[in-house]
């Protein structure tokens, strides 16, 4: 599943729901902290055990993407394990939330675009919303 919406529309409010819903079933994690976490594992040379937690997760919940750096080692990594995982779908559900619509989600990582994409096997959602939602909590507060 691809969530895109603007920020502070809700998608991340819906990720760690699903989260909470599933509890050890579910991985969270987002794009910045997945970039962190890559590189620390390549200087530690255990990048490929970082991969195998991803592709290993029953449930994969990837939030933000886009937002972080972005540099070719984290766009390699996504799309590794969005492949993997896309041979999988039925048991390997993974859901990716971004505020790139698909557009810019497939200008960004095309090949993981295809794939999380993939009308036979996927649904996109657009998270409507001209504001925030905490932009309007700060509106009505005053």
């Amino acid at each position: 599943m691809y969530l895109w919406g603007i920020v502070g529309t809700g998608k991340t409010h819906i990720l760690r729901s699903i989260k909470t819903a599933f509890g050890s079933m579910a991985l969270y994690i987002s794009a910045g902290d997945f970039e962190q976490k890559m590189h620390e594992r390549r200087q530690n040379d255990t990048l490929g055990n970082f991969y195998q937690v991803f592709v290993s997760a029953p449930i994969l919940l990837l939030d933000d993407l886009g937002m972080e750096y972005g540099g070719e080692l984290l766009k390699t990594g996504i799309e590794k394990i969005i492949d993997l995982r896309y041979e999988r779908w039925r048991d390997k559900p993974t859901i990716v939330a971004s505020n790139k619509s698909p557009l810019g989600f497939e200008k960004y990582l095309s090949r993981a675009a295809d794939r999380v994409m993939d009308k036979e096997r996927s649904t996109t959602l657009y998270i409507s919303g001209d504001k925030s939602f905490r932009e309007l909590a700060i509106e009505e507060r005053k």
